[in-house]
């Protein structure tokens, strides 16, 4: 058996003639992090380096490197990559680590992604201190200032699977709130910011970023390497996705992107499967990564399935209109169907749409609603209108 290591919509439908969605709440887990000002002096920075997250532990093949030096930190997207230092203290002992992370777009411009395991540790379930996020750094080099996290938001998945010591990969995503700088400036505002993209096509090139620290790299600077899709890790749902690559510990919750788009982080590989050893594998954004990166302050699209009870096929001219409900300090704002897809012949009937819920501010428990009116006519027969009542709620647990 391989071995494996990490690298460092709520709804309701109310009328008949509609089955709902998964009715499964995200429950997201989220803590505040404790991060003193000038604790990272340059001592502790190349202590973290030095050390290696068990969870990503790895021995890739070493003949050459795979990886390219991307060279100039400051310009984009570069600047809004960087690496991440934390420590794990309990049960005895203290980890000085690193890992990488990205700047992701977001309402208030202070949202980083970086992988779970380099908040929650996988193997002890001890939570991160001290975490700071350097982006743009190059040879010890900080020309964009250290910014300290002041919380992190995960999926309660991450958290009851690592406390059954069976990491849950799939749920391997952390988000980042940090600290605005000395004068209130957001970290976007300062180095940019990265899309963020979920429930998209697997089958993509993947430009994979990280600060990898193990040899033959030494976790000083950001390398990047670009490679299709070429394995789906069946051991987690939703499969995980799988590229070749020779990044080591260090390059954990790096950014994979298609184009200027967050796909997927760097989160973990195997060192004794002959199969598997030169790839490293990310989670795929589905809604429920999109459900924490809400809980957190940004916003994502929601892709929501509703199936027909009809028997009935539905012609060419059928449409699908949406109206909205401002509850409090959410609004599902329009258009709100990105696309549609209806299948037609026997059996159900299958109608996929995107939302796209708009945060004006974080809630404890964030709640969209939208009304969702389908109108389509069956074959030889009149048209037929039908309403959903969609309920969307994030259960966020601090």
């Amino acid at each position: 058996m391989p071995i494996r290591i990490v690298m460092a919509v709520l709804a309701l439908a109310l009328l008949a003639g509609f089955s709902s969605p998964s009715t499964s709440e995200a429950t997201v887990i989220a803590e505040s992090v404790a991060s003193k000002p000038g604790f990272w002096n340059d001592s502790r920075i190349q202590l973290a380096e030095s050390n290696t997250l068990n969870s990503f532990n790895s021995q890739p093949r070493r003949e050459q490197l795979f990886a390219l030096d991307t060279i100039d930190p400051n310009i984009y997207p570069h600047s809004a990559i960087g690496t991440l230092y934390g420590i794990y203290s309990g049960n005895g002992r203290t980890i000085y680590y690193s890992c990488s992370g990205s700047v992701v777009d977001s309402p208030q411009g202070n949202i980083v992604v970086t992988a779970a395991h380099c908040v929650i540790e996988p193997q002890s379930g001890v939570e991160t201190s001290q975490l700071v996020f350097i982006p743009g750094y190059r040879d010890g080099g900080n020309s964009f200032g250290r910014w300290n996290v002041n919380r992190f938001y995960v999926h309660q998945r991450w958290r009851t699977s690592v406390e059954a010591d069976l990491p849950d990969e799939a749920r391997d995503v952390a988000f980042l709130q940090v600290s605005s700088a000395e004068h209130g400036e957001s970290i976007q505002s300062v180095v940019g910011s990265l899309g963020i993209g979920f429930n998209r096509g697997r089958q993509q090139n993947y430009a994979a970023y990280g600060y990898p620290s193990q040899e033959p790299y030494d976790g000083s600077k950001l390398f990047s390497q670009t490679a299709p899709l070429l394995y789906q890790d069946e051991s987690f749902f939703p499969n995980t996705l799988g590229i070749q690559s020779d990044f080591t510990p260090g390059a954990s919750g790096g950014p994979w992107l298609v184009g200027q788009t967050v796909l997927s982080v760097s989160a973990y590989r195997y060192y004794n499967s002959n199969k598997l050893t030169s790839y490293i594998f990310g989670p795929y954004f589905d809604n429920q990564i999109a459900k924490v990166f809400i809980a957190a302050g940004g916003l994502a699209e929601l892709k929501a399935e509703f199936h027909l009870g009809s028997r009935q096929p539905m012609n060419g001219g059928s449409q699908i209109k949406v109206g909205t409900t401002h509850v409090g300090a959410l609004l599902i704002h329009g258009p709100l169907i990105q696309r549609k897809r209806v299948q037609t012949g026997t059996g159900a009937r299958k109608i996929s749409v995107v939302l796209k819920p708009y945060i004006r501010k974080n809630l404890e428990r964030p709640l969209v609603i939208a009304n969702v009116h389908f109108r389509y006519r069956a074959y030889g027969q009149k048209t037929i209108h039908k309403n959903i009542h969609i309920r969307l709620r994030l259960n966020v647990k601090r």
